[in-house]
């Protein structure tokens, strides 16, 4: 079984039964996962946002994907309040912003490691 795939089940077992996010951004936010495979660290957490979409997160990076049925935001909460300091939201259909939203998690990831 491939790393993500291993991985990715760790993060829904951390799912509540009675709350899920919707089918739609669960899948959506595999496929991300998947696609960090190898280029950078996997989501630490997984849980249910409030529409109810699915919220990645790196702990350590203090980063948070928030995964909605066809768009996602990233948040950058690298300040010792735990606020957002950063929203980036992806606008361009879903093809064209996932390299996009790829890179920029790299990117905040090496940031905020430095910081």
């Amino acid at each position: 079984m491939p790393e993500f795939e291993v991985v990715w089940h760790s993060l829904v077992a951390q799912l509540n039964a009675e709350r899920r996010p919707s089918e739609a951004s669960l899948r959506l936010a595999k496929n991300i996962v998947g696609r960090l495979d190898g280029t950078c660290k996997f989501p630490t957490h997984l849980f249910v946002g409030y529409w109810p979409t699915t919220i990645l997160s790196w702990e350590d990076e203090h980063v948070e994907l928030e995964v909605f049925d066809d768009s996602f935001e990233l948040g950058d909460y690298n300040v010792p309040t735990g606020e957002i300091w950063r929203l980036i939201e992806y606008s361009e259909p879903l093809e064209q912003s996932l390299p996009k939203l790829l890179n920029d998690i790299r990117t905040l990831m090496v940031a905020n490691k430095s910081s």
